[in-house]
């Protein structure tokens, strides 16, 4: 299966190659075809292809956009203390390499004792006007630090991503997608899963739709934070609750 799998990516990243910029601006415009392409694209990029066509950049990076009549700021709230370099850059890229660009990154660390955290993350913050930093003097744990992430962010819609979680590259383009079908969705969740030091996905967790039953029993739309996003008033109204 692997290698039918490798041999399948091959073909594709030459078929991609082959058709050019325009022919792939017709074919993404198909929407039976959008979201094959899309996924394509991402596996071939996590095969470590070498990426470099105008083609396949367009078919990942510019996903159309156009159609959403709402497209609002989502905030990625990232807590940091103590995080393995790459894992860290990792987390970071994943944010970057969204397909859905309209996104602020809010990082706050938690008064890390590593050195490396600190110059990781200004470096980061430095190429890109939508990354927000902040430094804690004193280790508070991570519910102050979000907090304090959530104090510096502006967007529409809220969503923590731990130090050492990553992003899908169509993660917030799908909650957008979705933001734009049910405007009135104070929450939304998606699936998730786990993967191993080989970089391989191997513990997939494929949700329920909603069931306050099963929500009374555990959490289970999020148990990475990054499967779920809030609207903006309902992070203020928990604010609210629990400080004032």
């Amino acid at each position: 299966m692997r290698g039918f799998r490798r041999i399948l990516n091959s073909n594709l990243h030459r078929v991609l190659r082959t058709i050019g910029l325009q022919a792939a601006r017709v074919l993404h415009r198909v929407p039976q075809l959008n979201r094959w392409f899309a996924a394509a694209a991402y596996c071939l990029l996590k095969k470590d292809f070498t990426v470099g066509d105008h083609a396949l950049k367009f078919l990942f990076h510019q996903s159309n956009t156009e159609a959403f009549k709402w497209k609002p700021l989502m905030t990625v709230l990232m807590p940091v203390y103590n995080t393995d370099p790459e894992v860290l850059k990792k987390s970071i890229e994943s944010v970057l390499h969204q397909a859905y660009k309209n996104w602020e990154l809010c990082l706050v660390d938690d008064a890390s004792t590593r050195p490396h955290v600190r110059s990781i993350l200004k470096n980061y913050a430095s190429k890109d006007n939508r990354i927000k930093l902040g430094f804690s003097d004193t280790n508070e744990g991570i519910a102050s630090t979000i907090n304090k992430a959530a104090g510096m962010a502006d967007g529409e819609y809220f969503g923590v991503l731990d130090h050492d979680d990553e992003l899908d590259p169509s993660t917030l383009l799908e909650y957008v997608k979705k933001i734009n079908e049910h405007p009135d969705a104070d929450c939304i969740y998606c699936d998730e899963d786990k993967i191993d030091q080989k970089g391989d996905y191997c513990d997939p967790w494929f949700k329920s739709e909603w069931n306050p039953d099963l929500f009374l029993s555990f959490n289970y739309t999020s148990s990475i934070y990054s499967s779920v996003q809030f609207k903006k008033k309902i992070i203020d109204l928990v604010h609210y609750l629990v400080y004032k």
